[in-house]
């Protein structure tokens, strides 16, 4: 691959590269912000470097290993102090209101499983609603942003997004704004960005 093309392709507009654009203009430091999904990390750093100094993030992962390699991630940003930086929860975003100290300005959901992790473990829609409805109702503060990624390439996935769909579409406009995007120039199954502003 020539020098040119490689450095088309590493600026490439993906899903969550588009939803990082989108989300930046939301964030400052100071903000607090969940990760609904640490997974490897990525998103955590993304937040966290936006949100310093003074801000917290909320990173949950049902698997510790997730945390871990989370960590890993956010030790590597400058002045971050661990522990009033972030917080690293293992347990479901399912019961996010038993953990974050206020509302949140931005939720980050990537749906699926771990990257490099075992696949049979996934998020599921159950818990995906009970965080969805705590953080409509009080947890996301006005103005604040829903941001979740959803994959329809494994049963647990296609399930969640049709629920999203139903979900979604049952926000009052006068509530909320909702924006749904995908590739739609794809010859396999693309992730749908969902994201939901409370206003």
């Amino acid at each position: 691959m020539n020098q040119k093309r490689r450095k088309i392709y590493e600026t490439e507009l993906r899903t969550t590269s588009l939803n990082q654009i989108l989300l930046e203009k939301f964030l400052e430091p100071g903000c607090s912000v969940m990760d609904a999904t640490a997974g490897n990390g990525h998103d955590s750093v993304f937040l966290l470097d936006k949100i310093i100094p003074g801000g917290i993030l909320y990173a949950f992962d049902i698997q510790l290993s997730a945390l871990e390699r989370t960590k890993v991630q956010l030790e590597k940003l400058p002045h971050v102090d661990p522990k009033t930086s972030y917080h690293l929860i293992c347990d479901s975003h399912g019961n996010l209101d038993q953990h974050l100290k206020e509302p949140v300005q931005a939720a980050v959901f990537n749906l699926g499983y771990l990257p490099g992790g075992d696949h049979s473990v996934t998020t599921n829609w159950d818990e995906l609603h009970k965080a969805l409805q705590l953080l409509t109702a009080n947890w996301i503060i006005p103005g604040g942003i829903i941001s979740i990624i959803s994959y329809a390439g494994h049963p647990e996935g296609r399930e969640e997004q049709k629920r999203l769909y139903q979900f979604v579409e049952g926000l009052p406009a006068t509530q909320y704004n909702v924006h749904v995007t995908q590739i739609w120039n794809t010859i396999r199954s693309a992730p749908v960005s969902f994201i939901i502003q409370c206003l």
